[in-house]
């Protein structure tokens, strides 16, 4: 078993790594976002034969269409 296995985890390790990976998680969606902006601002979705931003997206990032 990983020494990364939830299921060895204690519960009040399991409390702090939940939440820490809850806020991890919510600033590097945060800087996607940005990051996302900036690319679209520049159009440079366009230098990867992609239409927009959002085909960039789907085909490159392999980001759902949700």
């Amino acid at each position: 078993m990983s020494t990364n296995d939830p299921r060895t985890l204690t519960d009040d390790v399991l409390f702090d790594r939940l939440t820490d990976v809850a806020v991890t998680s919510k600033r590097v969606e945060a800087e996607m976002i940005a990051l996302i902006a900036e690319f679209d601002g520049r159009r440079l979705y366009l230098q990867h034969a992609c239409s927009s931003m959002f085909a960039y997206c789907l085909r490159e990032l392999n980001l759902s269409e949700s």
